[in-house]
């Protein structure tokens, strides 16, 4: 359920279309001290990968989409893992 739901959410948001990196430009993101959230989706023959900055400065379509990805994507872990209990080490 939590993988059909967030693959409807990044269809609905246009997650497929956003650019591999979200990041102020200019900025030195090698040394960058702004958390960064990487979102990774696998399939079979498709694969998308964002690194989103936290400090991205742009635009704001481009940052709120890729926030809500970031909630969604945090949400959505947290819900499955107080419902199933956390995978033990």
């Amino acid at each position: 359920n939590e993988i059909v739901y967030i693959h409807s959410k990044a269809n609905e948001l246009g997650f497929w279309n956003l650019p591999e990196l979200i990041a102020t430009p200019g900025i030195d993101t090698a040394n960058s001290k702004a958390v960064r959230y990487v979102m990774t989706m696998n399939y079979k023959e498709k694969t998308k990968q964002v690194v989103f900055f936290s400090d991205y400065v742009g635009s704001d379509k481009l940052k709120d989409v890729a926030t809500q990805m970031q909630k969604i994507f945090f949400n959505t872990i947290n819900d499955a893992e107080s419902r199933y209990g956390k995978l033990k080490n």
